[in-house]
């Protein structure tokens, strides 16, 4: 009886845990195929005093996002902006209120200090500590950011989107928090504000909502051949078997948006 409970509760765990990647993967497909059709949100007042720029959870695409971003940060004038992002959304969100040049070299460090890491949470706590050895607090503009995160409350889940952050490192870890996924990015969950804290990509609009967003950057906007292969979650969970080039992918991401800028000049006002 003993043998049977041994192979048996192995068997089972595995089966809800790959029903669970298949679940989170059918999100992000949805999530990729609606996303023109969420707005405005029904039931929210609307504010007009100000713009807002959406970043989706992208997994790995991410580095592909922060090339495009990168492009957008240094040709356009986003000062009227605010951010809001989740997951991987939010580390590119983060890097937007960054008020100081973005250059060849700190990505080059940046790539160089991720590529080091074993493991998805090694990856974020990386980021993490290059950023706060790199820049202060007053190099960003925190109070234009807005991170979700789904966090357990009285077992119960809740969406948060933080923007009250006191310091760079309260908000990379707001980032960490927004990019929680159980045993994919560490253990069961992440601790943020002495919350139960998960990927603000498990809700479907993890962004503010009072808001309509002038513009939604997401790793398929350009219809790259690069980011539509596989779903984003995949790219996490095969971080090790089958790696991305992410430099290779900031680069992409920023040429992908250099070639669309005839798209980006009727909506942003060119530096």
């Amino acid at each position: 009886m003993k043998l049977i409970l041994l192979l048996f509760f192995p068997c089972v765990g595995f089966s809800l845990l790959r029903n669970f990647f298949s679940l989170y993967n059918k999100f992000y497909h949805y999530f990729q195929k609606s996303k023109k059709d969420i707005y405005p949100i029904a039931n929210v007042p609307v504010q007009d005093d100000k713009k807002l720029i959406i970043l989706t959870p992208a997994g790995m695409y991410g580095f592909y996002v922060l090339g495009v971003a990168s492009y957008l940060k240094q040709h356009y004038d986003l000062s009227d902006y605010i951010f809001s992002g989740a997951s991987a959304g939010a580390w590119n969100s983060l890097f937007l209120t960054y008020n100081g040049q973005h250059t060849d070299e700190m990505y080059k460090n940046l790539f160089t200090c991720v590529s080091n890491s074993s493991n998805i949470y090694q990856m974020e706590l990386n980021m993490k500590n290059f950023m706060l050895n790199e820049f202060r607090h007053d190099d960003f503009e925190l109070d234009r950011l807005n991170v979700g995160v789904a966090a357990l409350k009285r077992f119960n889940f809740k969406l948060y989107v933080y923007n009250d952050f006191d310091s760079l490192e309260d908000a990379l870890d707001s980032c960490i928090a927004s990019s929680h996924i159980p045993f994919i990015s560490g253990g069961l969950y992440a601790k943020y504000r002495n919350r139960w804290s998960f990927d603000g990509g498990f809700y479907s609009y993890p962004y503010v909502k009072n808001i309509i967003p002038s513009f939604i950057i997401h790793p398929s906007m350009w219809n790259s051949t690069h980011t539509i292969a596989d779903f984003p979650i995949s790219t996490l969970i095969n971080f090790k078997r089958k790696p991305l080039n992410i430099s290779e992918l900031f680069t992409l991401g920023y040429n992908d948006t250099h070639n669309n800028k005839a798209i980006l000049d009727q909506m942003f006002t060119s530096l």
